[in-house]
């Protein structure tokens, strides 16, 4: 192989690399049927109704709650209200209703403050497989914005139906 074929390789191996997806913590929720994954160097705590992350320079929070409502709308306006108190009015930078994985969610980006401090907040709420509806909120104050943003965007870009794990075949006998 010519000398330009091995640099190639190895150029096309560092891009492989480099590309690779860290590792990450995966989250499955039975009673909602949803899983996404968080980055593994994030501080996790898990309760019986979702999980709690924070990443590890203390910034970013993230959190995932399995609210009590079936109904969309519902959900949207109770977590609206809710969320509002929290984090004063609410600028929406982006807002959409999609279909993402075979699942309907409700997302937003906006700016509000936490306390004094002016933050971005992404809000999803996601019809589960379940029909109940899983909220997502990430929260980051303003400055630190455009560092996360990608990342919490993925991680909510990621969120989708668990599957059961495949049940075992009896085996045969052989006689």
């Amino acid at each position: 192989m010519p000398v330009i074929g091995h640099r190639r390789l190895a150029l096309a191996a560092l891009f492989v690399l480099a590309t690779w997806p860290a590792a990450a913590y995966e989250f499955r929720h039975g009673e909602a049927k949803l899983v996404f994954r968080v980055p593994d160097q994030w501080s996790i705590q898990r309760s019986q109704d979702g999980l709690v992350a924070q990443d590890e320079l203390g910034r970013l929070q993230f959190q995932f709650q399995l609210l009590p409502h079936i109904d969309a709308n519902l959900a949207l306006a109770d977590v609206r209200h809710a969320i509002g108190q929290e984090f004063g009015p609410l600028a929406a930078v982006q807002e959409e209703r999609v279909k993402r994985n075979g699942l309907s969610v409700f997302a937003m980006e906006a700016n509000g403050r936490y306390g004094d401090q002016p933050v971005r907040l992404w809000l999803a709420i996601v019809e589960s497989p379940s029909k109940r509806q899983g909220l997502f909120v990430a929260f980051v104050d303003a400055e630190a914005a455009r560092r996360y943003g990608d990342q919490v965007r993925r991680i909510l870009a990621g969120v989708g139906p668990a599957k059961d794990p495949p049940a075992e075949k009896p085996r045969q006998r052989r006689n």
